[in-house]
């Protein structure tokens, strides 16, 4: 009797691995992406539209973990041939054997590149890499204490021959982080920027903002996205009368016994056209996260001339605040209360200021449009795979 969920998922990974090397065998690409899941997330949503740009280059996909839910599978799939690996990603009796086994596998191509993000794995698989394969990856954000894979990949920087990242900020991040580890400042040439795509609407979609405004949470129910707050934000609002309506996207419905006179609650959208329809009905987005680099949700929503109201975090300042009109900047505090205090506050100067907000609307809509474009996005990846095509 098998009498863990743990050891079932070794027996299963174990009866996996006749497949895995079968579909190894078979592989004939020059492009090879690590990915830890295809579950819903903004990152694993990039991950998608990356692997999109290059899809007649027949890219390979390695997934190494067990996703939670079938998220962007479809669109993975679509993309790439996709390998799971199971427990083979992350169990470490496993890892080293699937590492050198995948290695070979990219070490008989003839122009073979690595991509990886958020994937411990990938690093790993660097150590058996030929020197002549070209390694990039791709960090969204930082993580709070530097545990995340900022700080894993150290030991790993002088085999990383490109490395992506989303703005300057996060640049700036790893300046410092290579200062504090000695590592020299040379491999700082090695670093690009290339922004995110949003597919915005041809023109701008709102065409008036009036009271009660409509207030969004979209997120996965996850410590980080602080989902907390927002709750608080919404009771409290409600408490004060304030002309305001709560919308939470994504997987909170525990919460909806609690909160549910204060906020509409719809479960997880996966659907993108059904998204679009809450985005275009709804006047601000809340981003109460601790760690961010910038948000999808975010720019998805200002897309449609959603104002957003964030913590202070990533990469998100240097484009969102007063100064730029395009929205509305709070002290990311670890203190709940006051955190929603501060949201509060700007959510009462928001009620008494339309006319400000229509302005944060347009303005926001025509950065995302020209910033964010796809045209730039697919550009800037096709030119960073194009030396391995075939």
């Amino acid at each position: 009797m098998i009498k863990t969920k743990k050891t079932k998922g070794t027996i299963v990974s174990l009866l996996s691995y006749g497949k895995i090397t079968r579909d190894l065998k078979k592989i004939n690409s020059n492009i090879f992406f690590v990915f830890p899941t295809y579950q819903i997330g903004g990152a694993e949503r990039v991950h998608a539209e990356i692997m999109t740009v290059v899809a007649d280059q027949n890219p390979t996909c390695i997934i190494t973990e067990e996703p939670k839910d079938s998220g962007f599978k479809q669109d993975f799939y679509q993309a790439a041939k996709v390998i799971e690996l199971k427990r083979w990603g992350t169990k470490k009796a496993f890892i080293s054997i699937m590492a050198k086994k995948i290695a070979m596998t990219i070490n008989r191509q003839d122009k073979p590149v690595v991509f990886g993000c958020n994937a411990e794995f990938m690093y790993r698989l660097t150590e058996y890499l030929d020197n002549r394969v070209e390694v990039i990856d791709l960090t969204h954000a930082f993580t709070p204490n530097l545990m995340g894979m900022e700080f894993y990949s150290l030991p790993y920087v002088k085999r990383i021959n490109q490395r992506i990242v989303i703005g300057d900020k996060t640049r700036k991040d790893y300046l410092e982080l290579y200062q504090k580890n000695d590592i020299s400042l040379d491999y700082m040439d090695r670093f690009k920027v290339i922004p995110n795509q949003i597919k915005a609407p041809i023109s701008y979609q709102k065409e008036s903002i009036t009271r009660p405004l409509k207030v969004i949470f979209v997120s996965r129910n996850s410590p980080e996205k602080r989902p907390e707050v927002f709750l608080k934000i919404a009771k409290k609002s409600y408490e004060l009368d304030l002309a305001l309506r709560f919308t939470m996207v994504g997987d909170f419905e525990e919460h909806e016994a609690e909160y549910g006179d204060y906020i509409e609650f719809t479960g997880p959208i996966t659907d993108q056209t059904e998204l679009n329809a809450i985005y275009r009905n709804s006047d601000i987005i809340l981003i109460t996260s601790v760690l961010e680099g910038f948000p999808m949700v975010l720019l998805e929503g200002m897309a449609f001339g959603i104002v957003p109201i964030s913590t202070k975090v990533g990469e998100i300042p240097s484009l969102i605040g007063k100064k730029f009109n395009t929205g509305f900047l709070v002290d990311s505090v670890d203190e709940t209360e006051k955190l929603t205090r501060h949201f509060i506050e700007v959510l009462k100067t928001c009620t008494k200021d339309l006319e400000k907000l229509a302005i944060f609307s347009k303005t926001g809509y025509l950065l995302v449009k020209e910033q964010f474009n796809h045209e730039k996005f697919a550009n800037n990846y096709r030119s960073l795979f194009q030396p391995f095509f075939n």
